[in-house]
């Protein structure tokens, strides 16, 4: 902790006992103590003051005196630590909030100077008088709101007998704009003493003019805006609107470098604290333009450690919404924001996944993370500078929580120069897809400053009038074209060169613009900016060569490392920059306090010596760190290498460097950020010697490998097949070769080109001695019988070898260690998708391999995808439905215990929606779908997510669900779905929803699912997908059916008929056999006699299949069989086994709880009765209907039924 002692000139008698320095006294001070000691702290502030040294950092705690000789001891000055601690810092800045001014709080955004200590002393002042400080706060946040936002009770009111003098000076120190404070502790140090003066005269102090003789005599440019005020009552406008409303909303500040993007984005500073808001701030860099999320993770680490700085209690509250919002992932997040383990702990590393459900995922959890700090009560507001040296990664994460529903309460600020950017730069591309989306965008243009703005620049800076400011602004206004970080250097310069001077005599500032035009300077800033570097000491330029090789913002270890000197000689070397307002200083956190001074550093570098200084850089970087710290650090010192690869010509370097990109690709692949691992990949291929296959085959190997993926997820198909194929040709083992074939099938699978992806699986899998046939061609029929029962009789072989061992078993197996067995299962796992969409008999023989290679070799992690789809093939191929379910279960259950979560969402999905309600309660399948969302949610796996909303939306339908419910369950699966961009999905839930809506009477017509924007035609053209058609038709023609259209809803059959073979054992299966023998029982008595024999042999057909059903799940189908039958005993005039049938259905329905079903066995019933003429029996079964329906909420029916039999309804009232 350093110490300045004050008067240093006499040092020499310093009290060498420690002890001797008394803390500042607690408690209110009486009015002669305060002045006399308040003389003494300014005293010393203005002697540190005059050796241009700013405290930053004055508070109590800090303040010593020694009272008979006057001494005060000045500790605690900031940023005197080398070595960082973050438990001391973080303890230290809580103390240090309360006396913190409000430019401080805006952290390294703007210099701070000497005015800042005036503000922290007039908070001390303030607590001296009063006891109490002038404002109070329970957080960081509280007590940046009240220095940028409140104003202090005056002193007169507080402590009523503090002279009116007094209460001015201390008031003035608290202003918030540094213009209106005192600009000088000699200023204020006069006013003291006249205070002192008049009390020891008059024993009262009358009020006097306050300043009089309060001049800095240096140069201090106003730090307002000009000229901005447009452009931030807009800025301001979209804060408001975020505040206010939920949606997020992007606000863009374009213009030339030193424009004043950043200056106007500030101005919304207090805006943002007065709501409690959250700012955080970030800038790209183009020499770390291929770090995936630096800028981010920048951001967020200022704000952890805000929130380290809070009270215990208050910290543990963060981090308990921080690891319940991010759940397993948590490491996802703190490996772009390293800072975040100090908050939360260690977490476990989150599981490998698929590339595409990687990203997904990775997106899925930022949003979750961002949500925990974009609320309405503290809405966030992220700007990010710099956008034309954005990395790919950020901006895709950019634009995927922007344009999420769930992103609230969000403002990102984006500033960039509009001249460096064209039409396909990848922040213009991003933004233009953000627009698409309907992003609510502000966009700000900054032109160069008028000439009146710089005058009111000059009137403000010098303190004359604007006549007398009128010759040097338009000076200015020549030279500079009006660019305000120009024309702030360029008086800079002036005031350098004694072109403008102060007049100590006549206290004003002096100029002769004839003298300054005779004086030749450059009419290029960096120019400018380099030669006020080159006034620093030779090792200050040094230092800064190397940070501008480094980056616009660094630590001191990293620059140490290259810098040949100790932490403390750093410090030293970089002073005269940051005294020189050169640089920016936080703790151990430099950062250029603007880009052209960034680039003036970077320009002292000859230019023919740039890739040599980055190259020495790069190695020494290496070589100085620990080799457990090389991963961690590995962006910073590939960077450096790749910047001077031009200049490794040694094998041996070449190969190591090609190394370190693979390391480097591979992090940022793991972070999701394809294209930066990919910049990385290529960059260490174009590393390797001509016969590295032969000389480093694994290296060689593994960024073939690497980059191959990471092309094909930037859908780059062409070279990801070229890699892909290069490394089949040149693999030396079955094993790496069949990563080739897997990509190569997850990528046609991609493409659409499922028969592609079959012919590669098959090559794949053919490695390990596995004979999977080629698909057959359409015209072939002889191959496809061939494949037709070669699949029947391996699955029945596969099922007879395990019919009488028992599932369970199968839990308890060895996990798989033979590694090509596992890159067998593995391979086969890939390609599943390309043959269910291809070919049953393909798929089966599929399932056989897989559950063959889990039961004979152990359970892998594609085991329970295997288990799964061999239970669903079961019920399928042999009616067996209970060893269907002990499959499935088996499946989930493996995913249970070895915690395999990206395949719980497939498996629940399979065992779910196509195995379980075969056997059990329809609940059981709303169940799984929950889990399987769960799952597809922490694995960012879209895909199996929409099925789930899928199955659950459908599972509610099927079990008669209130339709509100079904209702608030459609808009949560269209909002997931729609926003996934999963459109196939959302449509069918749409469908749902328009079903829902028509049942409950609040659509135009009870006939169809018109209305509201929904068009039936066009929507049905749509329909691609034979799976999903099938769902679509089998909806319409249960509402058909519903509604009385009976020949729309045997049309509707019929079409979904059609592409049945897509949907075969899902849950619309059985809803359609029934709905399709109620229609056709429907139409019979109309039908001729030819149809009526047709639609017996139908009914005959559907009935069967439901006995069969009702058998292996009463809970599901005891209804709906029992329904169909009634009705067929009905065609048949069987008319007391119908009635009896009919309160089968009725009770069934009711035991299961399906409402709706219920409701129509009383219907139908009542139609019967009817026909039979007895209208007591009739009415009694349509009250029964209606109050059914009415349980249910649909509302539409129950009007439908008003008026089809209004005179049982009055009868029955």
């Amino acid at each position: 902790m350093s110490a300045s002692i004050f008067p240093p000139e006499s040092n020499a008698n310093v009290p060498s006992d420690e002890s001797a320095f008394e803390p500042l006294p607690s408690g209110a001070m009486e009015l002669r103590q305060f002045l006399k000691t308040a003389i003494r702290i300014t005293s010393a502030l203005a002697q540190l003051h005059t050796n241009d040294t700013i405290h930053r950092n004055i508070r109590p705690q800090n303040i010593r005196l020694h009272g008979p000789s006057g001494y005060v001891k000045l500790l605690g000055q900031a940023g005197a630590y080398a070595v960082r601690d973050p438990q001391r810092e973080a303890a230290e800045a809580a103390q240090a909030l309360p006396y913190m001014s409000p430019e401080q709080t805006e952290d390294m955004k703007r210099p701070v100077d000497h005015r800042s200590d005036l503000y922290s002393v007039g908070v001390v002042f303030y607590e001296m008088l009063s006891g109490k400080l002038p404002f109070h706060a329970e957080d960081p946040i509280g007590w940046v709101q009240a220095h940028l936002t409140l104003e202090p009770p005056p002193l007169t009111v507080v402590m009523p007998e503090t002279p009116q003098a007094v209460s001015d000076i201390v008031g003035k120190l608290l202003q918030k704009t540094v213009e209106e404070r005192y600009q000088s502790a000699r200023g204020l140090l006069i006013d003291l003493e006249t205070c002192l003066v008049e009390l020891r005269a008059k024993g009262a102090i009358e009020p006097f003019p306050l300043g009089a003789r309060d001049v800095w005599h240096g140069l201090r440019i106003s730090a307002k805006l000009y000229g901005r005020e447009n452009e931030a009552v807009a800025l301001f406008a979209a804060f408001e609107r975020v505040v206010n409303t939920t949606k997020p909303e992007i606000a863009l500040v374009s213009g030339f470098s030193g424009i004043g993007k950043t200056s106007v984005v500030l101005a919304l500073h207090k805006p943002i604290v007065r709501e409690r808001g959250f700012f955080l701030s970030g800038k790209f860099d183009q020499h770390k333009r291929n770090i995936p999320y630096v800028t981010i993770g920048q951001a967020f680490r200022d704000l952890i450690r805000q929130i380290l700085t809070e009270r215990t209690s208050q910290i543990e509250i963060w981090k308990q919404r921080i690891i319940e919002a991010l759940g397993p992932n948590a490491q996802l997040v703190i490996d772009i924001i390293p800072q975040l383990e100090e908050l939360i702990g260690k977490q476990p590393p989150a599981e490998v996944l698929p590339a595409q459900n990687a990203r997904d995922r990775f997106n899925a959890v930022f949003r979750s993370f961002l949500g925990v700090f974009a609320k309405r009560e503290h809405p966030l507001v992220l700007f990010l500078d710099d956008l034309q040296y954005a990395d790919w990664a950020s901006l895709d994460l950019l634009k995927a929580v922007v344009t999420h529903g769930d992103t609230k309460h969000l403002l990102v600020l984006g500033a960039y120069r509009d001249n460096e950017v064209s039409p396909s730069h990848p922040a213009i591309i991003t933004i233009e897809d953000i627009k698409k989306e309907g992003v609510v965008f502000t966009s700000i243009v900054l032109k160069p400053l008028e000439i009146e703005h710089l005058q009111q620049l000059v009137a403000d800076t010098f303190h004359c009038s604007h006549e007398q400011a009128l010759s040097l602004a338009a000076l200015l206004h020549k030279k500079t074209g009006g660019n305000p970080f120009f024309a702030n250097q360029f008086l800079a310069e002036l005031h350098h060169e004694n072109l403008v001077r102060f007049d100590v005599d006549n206290s004003n500032w002096l100029w002769d613009i004839a003298e300054i035009e005779v004086k030749e300077f450059t009419d290029d800033v960096v120019e400018l900016m380099a030669s006020k570097l080159r006034r620093l000491p030779g090792e200050t330029q040094a230092a800064l060569q190397l940070a501008a090789c480094i980056g616009s913002e660094f630590d001191v270890e990293m620059l140490q490392l290259t810098h040949d000197k100790t932490p403390e000689e750093t410090y030293q070397d970089l002073d005269p920059a940051v005294r020189g307002e050169f640089m920016l200083r936080r703790g151990n956190i430099y950062k250029f306090m603007h880009d052209r001074v960034h680039q003036a550093a970077y320009s002292l570098i000859p230019q023919e010596q740039v890739n040599w200084v980055h190259l020495r850089i790069g190695r020494l970087l290496l070589e100085r760190t620990p080799e457990t710290d090389r991963e961690e650090r590995i962006f910073d010192i590939v960077n450096q290498f790749n910047i001077g690869k031009v200049y490794i010509t040694e094998p041996e370097e070449q190969i190591t460097v090609a190394g370190l990109n693979l390391m480097a690709g591979v992090r940022a692949k793991t972070s999701v950020a394809f294209r930066s691992a990919t910049t990385y990949l290529e960059a260490g291929r174009s590393l390797l010697p001509s016969q590295s296959w032969t000389t480093a085959y694994e290296l060689t190997r593994d960024l073939c490998a690497n980059q191959a993926e990471t092309e094909y997820v930037n859908a780059n198909f062409g070279i990801a097949e070229r890699l892909a194929k290069d490394v089949l040709d040149n693999a030396t083992s079955n094993i790496d070769k069949s990563h080739g074939y897997r990509l190569l099938v997850r990528m046609y699978i991609t493409m659409g080109k499922n028969a592609e992806g079959a012919e590669y699986l098959s090559d794949g899998l053919a490695l390990f001695g596995i004979d999977l046939p080629r698909f057959p061609a359409p015209d072939d029929k002889d191959a496809q019988e061939k494949l037709k029962a070669r699949a029947l009789s391996e699955f029945q072989n596969l099922w007879k070898s395990l019919e009488n061992r028992r599932v369970e078993d199968f839990l308890n197996l060895p996990q798989m260690t033979d590694l090509e067995k596992i890159a067998a299962i593995q391979t086969a796992s890939d390609g599943y998708v390309a043959l269910f969409y291809l070919s049953g008999e393909l798929t089966d023989l599929l399932v056989c391999i897989m559950v063959n290679l889990s039961v004979q070799h152990g359970n892998a992690s594609a085991s329970p995808v295997g288990y799964a789809s061999f239970g669903r093939a079961l019920c399928i191929n042999l009616d067996r439905y209970e060893d269907g379910y002990r499959y499935g279960k088996l499946a989930f259950d493996l995913t249970e215990k070895y915690n395999l979560v990206a395949a719980q969402t497939e498996v629940c999905n399979i065992f779910g929606a196509l195995i379980a309600f075969w056997t059990h309660h329809i609940s059981t399948t709303i169940h799984y779908s929950r889990i399987g969302f769960k799952a597809a949610i922490d694995t960012g796996n879209n895909t199996f997510g929409g099925f789930q909303q899928l199955q659950w939306n459908r599972g509610m339908l099927i079990r008669g669900d209130a339709l509100d419910q079904v209702y608030k369950q459609t808009v949560i699966g269209l909002h997931f779905t729609t926003t996934a961009k999963f459109m196939i999905v959302a449509d069918i839930i749409l469908l749902m929803q328009r079903y829902a809506q028509v049942m409950r009477g609040l659509t135009e017509s009870f006939s169809s699912f018109n209305g509201d924007g929904f068009d039936e035609a066009s929507f049905e053209q749509r329909l691609v997908v034979p799976a999903l058609k099938c769902w679509a038709y089998e909806l319409k023609l249960e509402q058909r059916y519903m509604a009385g259209a009976y020949e729309e809803a045997l049309l509707a059959s019929n079409t979904s008929k059609e592409v049945m073979w897509g949907a075969v054992s899902s849950l619309s299966v059985a809803e359609w056999h029934t709905y399709t023998a109620l229609t056709v029982a429907a139409l019979f008595k109309d039908a001729d006699a030819d149809k009526q024999k047709e639609y017996a042999a139908i009914l005959t057909d559907h009935e069967k299949k439901l006995r069969a059903w009702a058998a292996s799940c009463p809970d599901n189908y005891a209804c709906k069989h029992a329904l169909v039958a009634a009705e067929m005993a009905r065609l048949e005039s069987r008319n007391d086994d119908a009635a009896k049938l009919y309160e089968k259905a009725a009770e069934a329905a009711r035991a299961s709880g399906f409402v709706h079903n219920e409701g129509l066995s009383f219907e139908l019933a009542a139609r019967h009765f009817l026909a039979l003429g007895d209208k007591a029996a009739a009415t009694r079964s349509l009250r029964a209907a209606i109050d059914c329906y009415t349980r249910w909420q649909g509302q539409g029916k129950v009007k439908q039924l008003e008026r089809l039999y209004p005179e049982l309804i009055a009868q029955g009232a």
